[in-house]
């Protein structure tokens, strides 16, 4: 069999696909796909192993392997979603949608800013285009005590590398986008502060909201040539019940005051403090660095 795009070379496990390979499907890393389907045989496997969910993960992100794999798994008569990943085009998304749950094109989240900043920008051409039926992935969470990216001196093993604000604005801007929530960190040793992170559940209620995903409705950046003196965006879900939610945040590396105008006075909740605000026409915040603020208006 091809060897599976993304296995690393010390593990090198077998792909669906086997040789000779397929030109329209080459890519130099692993050497992309196969002209051999085992796509039939894989998916029976997992469904008697009782699998709710397929991460599908190879270069080209293409239709052809996309509805192959879509058809094995319906045939197995187990209801098993199907994730694309890591390079899907987003103006392949309405054939992603007959066939997948979620699409993906970014690297792997690491907990550390940079990384999670690009995983944040990489949502901008899917806003508005996924939601019910298939939704953008932005990559699992970077929360908690992480394996993956060890290797990397810049990230010691044995603790999370984000600040807490950093933290809350991950968790917080992979619910307002609509992001499958899945945590990768070893969950043995979850500490209190990402537990009730995580557990909240008025974050997790705006993630789960059927309605859709976010708009970005504001998207400033100030800089004076050497550095960046401002850059803060602002995005907004409509939800089922008739309210709105919106996430601030600060992607500068230092704190900033935001004023945002509302259409009219409404009622403000915060959501990551739990508690009511009273009613304003205008919206006022300090921002911490990487920091954010989730607030729904009724």
């Amino acid at each position: 069999m091809v060897l599976a795009w993304g296995s690393n070379r010390r593990e090198l496990f077998p792909g669906s696909t086997g040789y000779p390979l397929d030109p329209a499907a080459f890519h130099d890393y692993f050497g992309g796909c196969g002209l051999t389907s085992f796509e039939d045989e894989d998916a029976a496997l997992w469904a008697q192993w009782g699998f709710d969910y397929l991460k599908y993960d190879w270069p080209t992100c293409d239709i052809p392997h996309t509805k192959r794999m879509r058809e094995a798994l319906d045939k197995t008569g187990r209801d098993i979603t199907l994730s694309l990943t890591t390079r899907c085009d987003v103006k392949l998304v309405e054939e992603y949608r007959k066939y997948a749950q979620m699409c993906r094109c970014n690297g792997d989240t690491l907990d550390h800013w940079p990384v999670l900043e690009n995983n944040i920008r990489s949502a901008d051409p899917w806003l508005g285009v996924t939601g019910p039926g298939t939704w953008f992935d932005l990559d699992m969470l970077a929360l908690g005590v992480m394996e993956i990216g060890r290797d990397r001196p810049f990230l010691p093993a044995g603790k999370n590398n984000l600040t807490r604000d950093e933290a809350i604005t991950h968790f917080s801007v992979w619910s307002i986008l609509g992001s499958p929530l899945q945590l990768s960190c070893q969950l043995e040793k979850i500490d209190d502060f990402t537990l009730d992170l995580v557990s909240n559940e008025e974050i997790i209620a705006l993630n789960q909201d059927i309605t859709g995903t976010a708009e970005l409705v504001r998207n400033e950046m100030l800089a004076d040539g050497s550095s960046v003196r401002r850059e803060f965006r602002v995005y907004r879900k409509a939800l089922a019940d008739g309210s709105q939610a919106f996430c601030f945040v600060n992607l500068a590396g230092h704190s900033d005051h935001v004023t945002f105008a509302l259409d009219r006075e409404r009622q403000v909740r915060d959501l990551w403090a739990r508690r009511d605000l009273g009613r304003t026409g205008k919206l006022e915040m300090a921002l911490p660095a990487h920091g954010s603020r989730v607030l729904k208006l009724s």
